[in-house]
């Protein structure tokens, strides 16, 4: 296993609850029964690209879920969720589209929740060719696009400009973080500089559909992207495939920049700093398609992996994160609110910063 990162052992901890959990499940392991009883909800159909089909284990150790179950119905537009949700054809929906959301909330038949999402949404620049290898071209492309206006724009609210790689409900996000400002005049001087006097073009890879961090989808931010460079002179081509499609354009390193996101895996600020921009996370299908590398920012992030102490990985993640601004290996765009919408006789319900939904405790009662 080499030499585990400290933090590690902050993760786990909580699975070894002994006091907690082993007492109660001591008894169950004594007996011959199947392990499926340490599962509450069970596998019971699945339609492909239709939906999955769970119910309740009656045999649960901890007692038999409130809800016999649950189907997980595949939408892909965003606006059909919301129609169906309001015609109490579904329950429970996410991915909420940013021009459904005054309805949803008017609904008086509907619960609307959302809360700080731990996600980035960005624009990939490719440090390792032409012509993002130089970094004045990559702080004109960030000076050139407002991102403010952008994210108001286009996510009407529900989202918040990002001022670096990491959300703010991670420790470890500095409130103080300055990305280059917008300032068109300083872009093109720039440009200038590199030797681009509107001359420069790139392609842009972009994707039609929304994710959990850009509820309107790559092609309309692509486009707004578009508008703000050619006002400085910068011709963007823009290349939108499919999800799957677009992925495997961004590992194969298709164009001179992309659109992408995260959503974070465990509240850890190692999980957006190291896995998406250490330069050891670069090929091989790992998450780096930026190409960056600095040893002075890997270095950092090295020693606060090294760490148990919080204020420690704090200071060297503060310091990481001005390199990586100053570097400008991505355009940071936005932070997208975590949304969902219940009908009101749904309880136990609440969204994780995760994008995963716990149900252990959901309930549905008669309308």
């Amino acid at each position: 296993m080499g030499n585990p990162p400290k933090w590690w052992l902050i993760f786990l901890t909580p699975w070894f609850g002994t006091k907690r959990v082993l007492p109660k499940l001591s008894p169950l392991l004594r007996q011959s029964g199947p392990l499926l009883q340490m599962e509450k909800i069970v596998f019971a159909g699945w339609e492909k690209d239709s939906k999955i089909t769970l119910t309740a284990n009656k045999d649960y150790w901890d007692g038999k879920p409130k809800v016999d179950k649950l189907i997980f119905e595949v939408v892909k537009e965003n606006s059909v969720r919301a129609n169906k949700l309001m015609a109490g054809e579904a329950d429970i929906i996410d991915g909420i589209d940013p021009n459904d959301v005054e309805r949803l909330k008017g609904d008086a038949k509907l619960t609307f929740s959302t809360s700080p999402g731990m996600n980035i949404n960005y624009m990939g620049l490719r440090t390792d060719r032409k012509p993002f290898n130089d970094p004045k071209v990559r702080q004109a492309i960030s000076m050139a696009i407002n991102r403010d206006e952008m994210v108001k724009s286009l996510y009407k609210g529900n989202a918040v400009v990002a001022n670096g790689p990491l959300p703010s409900i991670l420790f470890g996000y500095d409130k103080d973080l300055k990305p280059y400002a917008f300032d068109q005049a300083k872009a093109k001087e720039l440009l200038k500089e590199a030797g681009y006097d509107n001359n420069l073009s790139f392609e842009l890879i972009s994707y039609p559909n929304p994710r959990p961090y850009n509820a309107v989808g790559g092609d309309s931010l692509a486009t707004a992207i578009q508008g703000y460079l050619k006002q400085v002179g910068v011709t963007v081509k823009i290349t939108s495939a499919a999800w799957k499609e677009h992925k495997e354009n961004v590992k194969n390193g298709k164009g001179e920049s992309f659109l992408y996101g995260w959503t974070g895996d465990n509240g850890d600020p190692d999980n957006f700093l190291y896995a998406l921009l250490h330069s050891s996370q670069i090929g091989n299908g790992r998450l780096n398609d930026a190409k960056y590398s600095n040893p002075q920012y890997d270095g950092l992030l090295m020693k606060a992996q090294q760490s148990a102490d919080k204020t420690e990985r704090v200071k060297d993640y503060t310091a990481a994160q001005e390199i990586l601004v100053k570097d400008a290996p991505w355009v940071f765009i936005s932070n997208s609110m975590d949304m969902a919408v219940a009908s009101k006789n749904i309880s136990g319900f609440k969204i994780h910063p995760t994008g995963v939904y716990f149900l252990r405790t959901l309930d549905k009662t008669a309308k």
